[in-house]
């Protein structure tokens, strides 16, 4: 996959490193990292899953009173509930950022893509829905309601 090396600045610790990103402006197309800095590629148009939670959110009662932006806010930040986790066993996140390599910190001070463009071609594993797939609708639904209550604590 051509991914383009963006440079961020670590908010924790100052440190500036490269990372990879989707080139231009993909709509509907994520990289998810997991804490440990692991990445996932995910389009949401081909993912199923994907579908099924947005479908979850507009019957949810939890989020009935929500404004769209911060219903897409905990949509992206819970969605890896659903998907099996990286090698640490974290959950991968739509919207986190790159770990620093120095502090292992996932808090971005700032970012912006190299001058000249890099690009690069890297293997990123497709997002998947093993464990998930095995869940029954109740199971399922139990999880995102946890999820959901989880993110506002």
């Amino acid at each position: 996959m051509n991914l383009q090396l963006y440079i961020y600045n670590c908010g924790n610790c100052g440190n500036t490193f490269k990372s990879p990103e989707l080139p231009g402006d993909p709509y509907g197309e994520f990289l998810m990292h997991s804490v440990n800095g692991e990445i996932a590629y995910l389009s949401s148009f081909k993912d199923a899953v994907f579908q099924e939670i947005e479908s979850f959110f507009e019957r949810s009662e939890l989020l009935n009173n929500m404004d769209k932006i911060n219903r897409v806010k905990i949509f992206h930040n819970i969605f890896g509930v659903a998907c099996d986790p990286a090698s640490d066993s974290s959950n991968y996140q739509i919207g986190r950022d790159p770990r620093c390599p120095k502090c292992h910190s996932n808090n971005k001070l700032s970012w912006h893509p190299t001058n000249p463009p890099e690009i690069i071609d890297m293997q990123i594993n497709l997002v998947t829905h093993n464990n998930w797939n095995k869940l029954n609708q109740n199971q399922k639904e139990e999880i995102l309601n946890n999820a959901i209550k989880s993110f506002f604590k």
